[in-house]
This record gives structure tokens, sequence and C-alpha cells, in this order.
């Protein structure tokens, strides 16, 4: 999958020093501000806490491809 840059991703994190205000693992509001090959810089909005860049992210589909990842993002579900 090519994400576009300025598209709004979930995020999801394995990593517990990058959980905030109990949303455990996620999701968790992104937008993707660069991608090359498989990868993406996110810039992720955790609830009630400073946005933050997060480099090197798989999408979910990818993680499998590439090995595994503390990371990873996928596309919200469209309702």
């Amino acid at each position: 999958m090519k994400p576009g840059v300025g598209r709004i991703v979930h995020f999801y994190t394995f990593d517990p020093k990058k959980q905030f205000n109990a949303q455990g693992e996620g999701p968790y509001a992104a937008v993707i501000t660069q991608s090359s090959g498989p990868y993406s810089n996110l810039l992720i909005f955790p609830p009630f806490a400073e946005p933050y860049h997060q480099g090197s992210v798989l999408h979910q589909d990818d993680m499998h491809a590439h090995g595994p990842s503390a990371h990873y993002w996928i596309e919200p579900l469209r309702t």
C-alpha cells in the first residue's frame, strides 16, 4: 500500500512508553508526514498528551514481509 502524505491513519504501539491515558496499544490518531518504500513517518496525536513524531512505521500488512515491529498503522474503518 502506498500511503499519501496528509492521510489520517490509526497508529498502534506495543511500546508501553508510547501508550497514553489508558489507551493501551491504540488506536491513536495520526497523520502521515512522509512515506518512503514500506515505511511511513507519522505525527501521533495521543489523547490529553503532546503530539509526537514516530519514524519508520510499517503498515500492518507489511509487518509480515519486514519482520516484527513495535509499531504499525492502519487506515481507519469507514462507516
